[in-house]
């Protein structure tokens, strides 16, 4: 039986990107005149995120010593955004 990691993976980087983009051009309550704008504003929160990431996770793992600081982190910040989904869901209906 054959055990190599060429199986099949979720779709991961640039494919993701397009996704987000498409569903930010469907949502009803950006006007067509303004989709330059609300994607300008995308990419500067995904590159700030794409930079800031991986710098603050080697961050916190050299001052910690370990990777126990920075998984918690990245774990309570998940957790944080998950709880203003729902608090933003709930102000919908």
């Amino acid at each position: 039986k054959r055990t190599d990691r060429t199986q099949y993976q979720p779709s991961r980087g640039p494919c993701n990107i397009c996704v987000a983009i498409l569903i930010l051009m469907e949502t009803p309550n950006i006007p067509p005149e303004r989709l330059g704008l609300a994607g300008g504003m995308f990419f500067t929160s995904a590159e700030i995120g794409g930079v800031l990431g991986p710098f603050s996770f080697g961050l916190l793992s050299d001052l910690s010593s370990g990777f126990v600081v920075p998984l918690s982190s990245i774990s309570l910040i998940s957790l944080g955004l998950i709880l203003v989904l729902r608090h933003l869901r709930k102000s919908q209906t």
